[in-house]
C-alpha cells in the first residue's frame, strides 16, 4: 500500500520569523544611530557657515561704509551692549562709533543670531597660535583684522580687539560633541581679511582642500 509523503504547508516557522525580526530591529537601530549623528553633523556645518557668512558681512560693512565693525561671541542675549565672551555660543556684531556724538545704543547692531544656542552646539574663539581666546575681532575699512585697544571706552563691549600675535589666523570652532554630532568646523580669519571654512577632522592636502592647516 502506498503513502504519500505529507507537504509541509507553506509559510515561516516561529524561529524564522524571530530571526527575521531581530535582524530588522538591528538594522533599524543602526539606521537611528546613523540618521542621528548625520543630523547633528548637518546642524554642525550648517551653524558653522552661517557663522562665515556673519563675519563676511560684518566685514563688508566696514569697507562699504568705511568704518570699524567689532564681531563678537556672547553667552547672553545678543545686544549692542551685550559682554563678549570667548566661547559664547550667541554672535553679534556693532559698528565702532567714530564721533564723539555716536554711541553704541544709537548705532545699533549689524546683525545677530542665537542659532547656535538653537542648536545646543558649543563655539569658541582662538586669537591665533599661542595667542590665547579672543572676542570681539574688528575689522577696518580695508577689511583687515585691526587692533581697537579703546573699543571698551568707545562701546559697551567689555573688551578690545587684539591681532593675531603672528600670521596665523583667528579661529572659530564650532564643535556639538553634547548633541552627537562626529564633525567639527573652523572658520580661520587672517590678518589680511581672507576667510576660509575647514573641516577639523581633516588636514589641509592636495586630496583634502576642504581640511584645515
Amino acid at each position: 500500500m502506498l503513502t504519500i509523503p505529507r507537504r509541509r504547508k507553506a509559510g515561516f516557522t516561529l524561529i524564522e520569523v524571530m530571526v527575521v525580526l531581530t535582524i530588522s530591529a538591528y538594522m533599524l537601530v543602526m539606521m537611528i544611530r546613523g540618521f542621528g549623528t548625520w543630523s547633528a553633523d548637518s546642524r554642525v556645518r550648517a551653524t558653522t557657515e552661517s557663522l562665515l557668512s556673519a563675519l563676511r558681512v560684518t566685514q563688508a560693512y566696514a569697507v562699504s561704509h568705511n568704518r570699524i565693525t567689532a564681531f563678537s561671541l556672547t553667552g547672553g542675549t545678543p545686544a549692542y551692549n551685550a559682554t563678549s565672551s570667548s566661547t559664547g555660543s550667541n554672535w553679534f556684531s556693532v559698528q565702532v562709533p567714530l564721533l564723539a556724538s555716536e554711541t553704541s545704543a544709537n548705532l545699533g547692531m549689524i546683525l545677530s543670531s542665537t542659532m547656535a544656542t538653537g542648536y545646543n552646539l558649543s563655539l569658541s574663539g582662538s586669537n591665533g597660535t599661542g595667542g590665547g581666546s579672543t572676542s570681539p575681532v574688528c575689522f577696518n575699512s580695508l577689511g583687515q583684522l585691526a587692533s581697537q585697544p579703546n573699543l571698551t571706552s568707545t562701546t559697551s563691549l567689555s573688551a578690545n580687539c587684539t591681532m593675531p600675535t603672528n600670521t596665523a589666523p583667528v579661529t572659530f570652532t564650532v564643535s556639538g560633541s553634547n548633541i552627537g554630532a562626529v564633525r567639527q568646523y573652523k572658520v580661520l580669519v587672517y590678518p589680511a581679511g581672507q576667510m576660509r571654512m575647514c573641516d577639523a577632522l581633516k588636514s589641509l592636502s592636495s586630496t583634502n582642500p576642504d581640511g584645515c592647516p
